[in-house]
């Protein structure tokens, strides 16, 4: 069975969590595709054919909306889902909120993964103390793995929901201040502390080209960001080749861009290799 994982992930992290659930999928026979929701925007992928959908993205306020956007207007009709994400601190009530959503375009939901990994701020003006700060634990790790371990079971029957989320305390009421929050608060934030230099601008439109959300556009060379549609993932900021997308306050900092940089990351493809390293597959 082929199973497509479609995610969107800005810093990589939701990138390495499809891998690790991939590697479960693996050990259980099952075929993973792991797809970009940009490629499957873009129609190299179909999923006419797709029994099971896994679905991931990092909480930005709930799924990130290049994910979520997607979700609310696909059909998921005799579809099987699971859910994954990944978030700097607290999920909240981010994969409730999702389920809801897939049920009503009338797919059924089968699990849902959440993992954490650095704090949010931390990834935006990221030192090398972070990588200490915020280690990866390998319990952490193959509990990814033994999700897609599991979670085959109830794609092939179809009953159950396998929860590997996190306690949510509130996570219903916290998510909705969150939305607030994002929706007036951090615009006017991003309105002050982004910094676009028309003069360092060379209108090479990586910026316009990467931006998941299209909230960029390149004029006479200067980007224009709609700071209503942006999701702040920091793509264009971290692709700017002539430093011209910066942070007030905060100047040319490395920007935090993949797993690898955290202490205790291990590469899936070792993962893969290492018979010592994999979760208990058997019920």
């Amino acid at each position: 069975m082929d199973i497509p994982l479609i995610y969107f992930s800005s810093s990589n992290n939701t990138a390495y969590v499809a891998k690790l659930i991939a590697l479960g999928l693996e050990k259980r026979g099952l075929k993973p595709d792991l797809v970009r929701i940009e490629d499957f925007k873009a129609g190299r992928y179909d999923l006419a054919d797709a029994d099971v959908i896994g679905i991931g993205a990092p909480i930005y306020g709930g799924f990130a909306e290049p994910i979520k956007d997607w979700v609310k207007d696909f059909d998921f009709n005799g579809k099987k889902v699971f859910l994954f994400s990944t978030a700097g601190m607290v999920h909240f009530g981010s994969t409730s909120e999702m389920i809801k959503i897939v049920e009503k375009n009338n797919g059924k939901v089968i699990g849902g993964f959440e993992m954490t990994f650095q704090g949010c701020m931390d990834g935006i003006i990221y030192l090398k103390e972070q990588a200490q700060k915020y280690p990866l634990k390998k319990k952490e790790l193959e509990r990814a793995i033994e999700f897609g371990c599991k979670i085959t079971d109830n794609a092939e029957s179809g009953d159950g929901y396998f929860d590997s989320t996190y306690k949510h305390y509130l996570g219903a009421t916290s998510l909705a201040i969150i939305k607030v929050i994002k929706l007036f608060v951090l615009k006017l934030i991003k309105v002050f502390v982004y910094v676009i230099d028309s003069r360092k601008c060379i209108a090479c439109m990586k910026c316009e080209e990467i931006c998941p959300s299209g909230a960029i556009q390149v004029n006479r060379k200067k980007p224009i960001i709609n700071h209503g549609r942006c999701v702040s993932c920091f793509r264009c900021f971290k692709e700017c080749p002539s430093k011209a997308l910066n942070l007030r306050f905060i100047g040319n900092r490395p920007y935090y861009r993949g797993p690898w940089q955290l202490e205790g990351y291990i590469d899936p493809e070792k993962i893969k290799s290492n018979m010592e390293f994999n979760p208990e597959t058997t019920d």
